[in-house]
């Protein structure tokens, strides 16, 4: 029996998944090698409690399935826990459970830390698809209004003329309309994964120009050097 045993356990260290036994106060009695994943050894563990391992939020669910049936161990679904890794950031696992006719326990842990982190990718990605779609529609219906609102500026301006009481102002309003739709483009290119459109501006123009439109109406005179 015992030599038995000891192949079990022999070819249980050679297996990527953290699996233990525990006695019937569920102290351990046996953890493979890869609990070294979770930054102890398995002399730490055994003797003591997988749960003083896990993350204080995650330790009722594994208390949890101490409570179950056999039956229910086998149908249900396995719980996620956190386990503090040997890094800062804790790992995932899968925590499975079985109940032994000695009253003790055999179980495993799997170690689903990566696939959680590409199903959040995943996630992010799926979000930012949703961001791009909105993007788009915004920036058609907010080009559509600014067709709007320059086309009625331009006529403006053409019965006053610049020279005209307004007229600056209305000049200062369709510049004004025209950084809106560059601005609306750049949000169709993003919606489209499109490459920017980078090119080489004036910025003395550019600081001038906001300038400008923040003062408009107001009594300050600034004096820009550039």
């Amino acid at each position: 029996i015992q030599g038995s045993r000891r192949r079990y356990h022999n070819i249980l260290e050679n297996v990527p998944v953290v699996v233990f036994e525990l006695a019937a106060d569920r102290t351990v009695e046996y953890v493979n090698r890869t609990v070294e994943l979770f930054g102890c050894a398995p002399e730490e563990v055994v003797g003591g409690n997988l749960v003083d391992h896990f993350h204080p939020a995650d330790r009722a669910a594994w208390h949890a399935l101490f409570e179950m049936s056999a039956e229910q161990l086998e149908v249900s679904a396995t719980p996620v826990i956190r386990v503090q890794g040997a890094g800062s950031s804790p790992r995932y696992v899968n925590a499975r459970l079985q109940r032994m006719d000695d009253g003790g326990y055999v179980g495993s842990l799997d170690d689903v830390t990566v696939q959680r982190r590409i199903e959040a990718d995943l996630l992010i990605a799926q979000r930012l698809d949703s961001i791009g779609d909105l993007a788009a529609r915004t920036a058609h219906d907010f080009n559509n209004l600014l067709t709007v609102i320059l086309g009625n500026i331009n006529i403006a301006q053409r019965r006053l003329g610049l020279d005209t009481a307004g007229g600056k102002e209305l000049d200062l309003a369709a510049r004004a309309c025209d950084r809106a739709t560059a601005l609306t483009s750049k949000m169709l290119h993003f919606s489209k994964d499109w490459e920017p459109n980078c090119r080489p501006s004036d910025l003395g123009q550019l600081v001038t120009e906001a300038l400008e439109l923040c003062l408009s109406g107001s009594r300050i005179k600034p004096v820009l050097s550039i």
